[in-house]
């Protein structure tokens, strides 16, 4: 599964007389693992300052979506190098610069997901009924959570987004609110083998199944 770490700048545009940063050497932050795994989407604000020879220094977070964002901001940023400019009266040695960077997965990733999610909401009881069999052919007690299905639906919740933004927070409290409702979930989908799967679940689940990514 392949994530990118994709960077928009805001303030390297900004002048000083002749002075128009241009990017040298550009570090691409590292997607943490944690977030990446959970499909955590977000954004991390950070200030510094560039000198007249290009380096950086003074790094700081201004505002992160997540906190497991800022070190790999904070890594990135203090490799930058920009283009040196010669100091005068009017172009100073050092500029405070203020940029964010926006942690996104890539296009293909996106529309895998949409495939899958079509997949889930299309799914019927019988079929989930099914994959349960079969996934406890060998083990009657075996736990669901590593079903693939089981892993779908919490990964499609886990994904709903608010202003662009993937809560993780809210994420791992959307995989607690499934796992608690799945032995309900099994139990109805067994008396309703004609439902659609996903109408099974609690309105709150499938509120956040359909919220807008």
């Amino acid at each position: 599964m392949k994530w990118l770490a994709a960077l928009l700048l805001v303030g390297a545009g900004i002048a000083h007389a002749d002075i128009k940063l241009e990017f040298v050497e550009k570090t691409i932050p590292a997607y943490p693992a944690e977030l990446r795994q959970a499909a955590i989407t977000g954004s991390v604000r950070v200030g510094f300052n560039v000198h007249a020879d290009g380096t950086v220094s003074d790094v700081n977070i201004i505002q992160s979506s997540e906190p497991a964002f800022i070190d790999a901001a904070l890594v990135a940023v203090r490799q930058w190098r920009f283009k040196p400019w010669r100091v005068s009266a009017d172009n100073p040695a050092m500029i405070n610069v203020q940029n964010d960077l926006i942690f996104r997965l890539n296009d293909k990733q996106e529309l895998w997901e949409s495939y899958e999610r079509a997949g889930l909401i299309l799914m019927t009881c019988k079929q989930f009924n099914d994959e349960v069999a079969q996934y406890r052919e060998d083990d009657p007690a075996r736990s669901l959570s590593d079903m693939k299905t089981t892993l779908l639906s919490i990964r499609m919740i886990s994904l709903a987004t608010e202003d662009g933004i993937t809560s993780y927070k809210k994420s791992l409290a959307s995989t607690a609110s499934f796992e608690k409702a799945l032995p309900q979930i099994i139990e109805r989908c067994q008396t309703y083998p004609g439902l659609d799967f996903v109408d099974i679940w609690p309105a709150a689940l499938r509120e956040r199944l359909a919220q807008k990514r």
